[in-house]
This record gives structure tokens, C-alpha cells and sequence, in this order.
């Protein structure tokens, strides 16, 4: 597939540049990819950092901000022209995203947002689908039951450990 997408590497810039002639389907692919692609280097270097040097711990955060930027895009273009099960698809990824990356970033308050917002969507999603998304919906509802009493648990632990 060959879509004519072009990168601009100085800083300041925003990448990628969509042409008019690419589809709206091919977009949200591409940002996907793109979100998937910075959310697993970061991961990859949250996990190679064993010494938690603060310079790969500013990268890995850079990368997982980079990852929420493009789940970003793929709701705001999700909402120009997908269908509502998608752009509720793309809502819930950005909102996964966004409440992991507060969650790296010990926002708690704003992780728990994130979380049970998703788990709303999660219950809208789970009415719609075949069985093998409804069963791939109930593993993320559960996920988002444990992050949700991770982020109360840590909350809790911050508040005690403060007074």
C-alpha cells in the first residue's frame, strides 16, 4: 500500500502530513500503527532501563506522550468520518492511552478518570459485535477493573504516605 506520506524531522514540525487523495480508512490505520509503533518502544525501553537512569526514563515518557498524541489524532479523525462503532473504538484507545500514560506519570486522579471512562465504553461496546469481540471486551473490561483498583490503591498509599 503505498500512500505518499511524507515526514518532517526538524523539530517543531508535525508529522505526518496526509495528502487529500489518501482515505479516511487508511488514515486511522497509519495512525494506529503509528500509536502501537511509540507505545511499544516505549515499553521496550521502560523494560531495558534497569538502572532507572532519568535520561531513558525522559525518553520512554517522551514516547509514550508521542503514543497519546497519535491515539489523539485517531479519535479527532475518527470523528470527522468514521462510523460510531469505530470512533467509539478510537474514543476508548485514546482514553487507554491517555489513562496508562497518567498512570506512568503517577496522575492518579486523572488515570482513574481515564479508566472508568473507558470502562463506560466498554459496556456501550459490548451490546454490538460478534462473540469473539464481545469475549475480547470482557478481557479489557476485567484489565480496566484492575487498573482501576491499582490507581485506588496507589492513591490511597500516596495520601498515607504524605501525612
Amino acid at each position: 500500500m503505498q500512500t505518499g506520506l511524507f515526514w518532517r524531522r526538524k523539530q517543531g514540525k508535525k508529522a505526518p502530513q496526509f495528502p487529500s487523495h489518501i482515505k479516511n480508512a487508511q488514515i486511522i490505520e497509519i495512525l494506529l500503527l503509528l500509536a502501537e509503533r511509540a507505545w511499544a518502544c516505549a515499553e521496550q525501553l521502560s523494560k531495558e532501563n534497569s538502572t532507572n537512569e532519568a535520561h531513558k526514563q525522559q525518553h520512554a515518557l517522551a514516547r509514550y506522550k508521542k503514543a497519546e498524541a497519535h491515539a489523539k489524532k485517531l479519535r479527532d479523525s475518527g470523528a470527522i468520518s468514521a462510523d460510531s462503532e469505530t470512533l467509539t473504538d478510537a474514543r476508548a484507545y485514546f482514553g487507554w492511552i491517555s489513562g496508562n500514560l497518567a498512570l506512568k506519570m503517577n496522575n492518579w486522579r486523572l488515570a482513574l478518570c481515564n479508566f472508568f471512562y473507558i470502562r463506560e465504553f466498554l459496556q456501550l461496546l459490548s451490546n454490538v459485535g460478534s462473540s469473539s469481540h464481545k469475549a475480547f471486551l470482557t478481557r479489557m473490561f476485567q484489565d480496566m477493573d484492575q487498573k482501576i483498583h491499582i490507581v485506588i490503591c496507589r492513591e490511597s498509599n500516596a495520601k498515607v504516605s504524605l501525612k
